[in-house]
């Protein structure tokens, strides 16, 4: 799915903010609006962008939220949706960058049983969580809105070289 810059923003906006507000002791925590828009790439940027400038409470109901929403069409006998499955790798992602190793594990096996029971490929940047997780706290450095803006992307290009550059 391909979203305007406001459309993105909107989106990003609501996703932050919703799980800034969500009660602590929450049953089944899910997203508003469910995992509509999350296949967008800068969208999915943004996200990571800023899960990393919170704390791990955030992060922690970030990723419960994401698995529950991405799983809850499969209650229902429905095949998952292009954003369903990025709402599944965002999750993966956040986990692997906080290096919390148990719900890594948890969310790689039911991404694998989902793409098992529906012979479906899953997101091919979910295979990034075997590198070393270093880079992925790197993504806090960034500003999430600048990452939405088509506009930016020379900006961009050359905030990610010099990061490239601080690693030599």
């Amino acid at each position: 799915m391909s979203m305007t810059r406001d459309e993105r923003k909107y989106r990003f906006s609501e996703i932050i903010t919703a799980i800034h507000l969500q009660d602590e002791e929450a049953d089944n925590p899910m997203l508003p609006q469910g995992t509509l828009g999350l296949s967008d790439g800068r969208l999915k940027s943004a996200i990571m962008c800023q899960v990393f400038k919170e704390k791990e409470e955030f992060q922690m109901k970030l990723v419960n939220a994401l698995a529950n929403t991405a799983l809850e069409p499969l209650t229902e006998d429905n095949e998952p949706s292009e954003d369903d499955l990025s709402a599944l790798s965002i999750a993966i992602h956040t986990a692997w960058g906080m290096g919390a190793f148990q719900p890594l594990l948890s969310l790689l096996g039911v991404a694998g049983k989902v793409s098992a029971v529906y012979d479906i490929d899953l997101p091919e940047d979910i295979s990034l969580v075997l590198r070393p997780n270093a880079f992925a706290k790197k993504f806090g450095k960034f500003d999430p809105y600048m990452i939405m803006d088509e506009e930016q992307d020379e900006k961009i290009i050359a905030l990610l070289k010099g990061e490239q550059d601080d690693d030599n």
